[in-house]
């Protein structure tokens, strides 16, 4: 695909994605908003999941912890201490980026199941941290009266912070599709196909891990500073062990190594948990069936992606148009 095409196929995306916002925006009720605004955030945090695990090859679960410290800067500074929201929000992605350098320098040593298992311990423990540093994080109860963003002294609230949301996630979106494509992507892309043949090329392979591993933590801790200001409460219940797995579920079916994949599988997960929901609310069925029945489909789900569409749904549509297209041989 020349350069050209691939930039007038993300100008047509982008703008596609664009109206639908702006369309939604005008039949959306306050909750169906509320979830939109989620779906953009957590978009984020999947972008950079995406990066890690399609080209970095390393398996993460701890982006719940990430996003969970990008969202306590933000409350800690903004209600705790009086700064300015902007800059809370701002200072998110930077604590939660060096957060990943971190904790990134040791486990980044530990490949496969072992660096997931790791990550996913370094998730339960900032859940614990969070529960038990009352003086600091207001315990089990989290910390309320975080003021909303603004900008030039104008709030942004409801349908304002709907676009900003949208626009940030975007912008997420675009940059790291420039990332992929540019020449430390041209590294990347030889690191996800072949680790041996990319250090012998005099890719620095530990080193792009690791910053691709501070990324990934802070858009997730990015996220978490929006979601702090738009909701004006947290609590170490919004960030469980759960919301890094979903994030997991999002990037594979969206499809690893894929950028656009991630908001794909963003956008499928949340329509479906907001139908199951629904579904699983229905009298008489027992208070635990909405986890149940979320465990089970999306058990069901990732199954049938692996066996029919192991790249993943944007990447398997994208192969199926191009055979499609492609004129039978004679």
């Amino acid at each position: 695909m020349t350069r050209r095409l691939r930039r007038y196929r993300l100008l047509a995306f982008c703008a596609g994605v664009a109206l639908a916002v702006v369309l939604l925006s005008y039949g959306l009720a306050p909750y169906q908003r509320d979830i939109a605004v989620f779906t953009a955030l957590y978009a984020m945090v999947a972008v950079g999941l995406t990066l890690l695990m399609g080209f970095g090859g390393q398996i993460s679960l701890g982006q719940g912890g990430f996003m969970a410290l990008g969202a306590y800067t933000t409350g800690i500074l903004a209600a705790r201490h009086g700064m300015p929201i902007l800059p809370a929000v701002i200072l998110a992605p930077l604590v939660a980026a060096l957060a990943g350098y971190v904790i990134g320098l040791p486990l980044l040593r530990l490949r496969g199941h072992h660096l997931a298992i790791a990550t996913l311990a370094f998730a339960i423990l900032v859940t614990v941290l969070l529960q038990n540093l009352s003086g600091l994080t207001g315990g089990p109860i989290g910390i309320s009266g975080i003021p909303a963003l603004s900008v030039a002294g104008v709030g942004l609230s409801g349908r304002a912070f709907y676009f900003l949301a949208w626009v940030v996630a975007l912008l997420t979106l675009v940059l790291a599709h420039f990332l992929v494509h540019s020449r430390p992507g041209r590294a990347l892309r030889a690191l996800a196909e072949n680790e041996e043949a990319a250090e012998s090329l005099g890719v620095a392979v530990p080193l792009y891990r690791l910053h691709l591993f501070a990324l990934a933590a802070a858009l997730a801790g990015l996220a978490g500073g929006l979601y702090a200001s738009y909701l004006g409460y947290i609590s170490p219940d919004g960030f469980g062990v759960q919301l890094s797995i979903l994030f997991l579920i999002m990037v594979v079916i969206g499809g690893l190594g894929s950028v656009w994949g991630a908001l794909v599988g963003t956008v499928v997960i949340q329509l479906l948990t907001q139908g199951l929901q629904q579904l699983a609310t229905h009298p008489g069925l027992p208070a635990r069936a909405p986890v149940v029945l979320e465990t089970v489909v999306y058990a069901v789900i990732l199954v049938l992606i692996m066996l029919f569409l192991p790249s993943g749904l944007l990447p398997g549509l994208q192969a199926g148009s191009r055979r499609f297209r492609r004129p039978p041989a004679e």
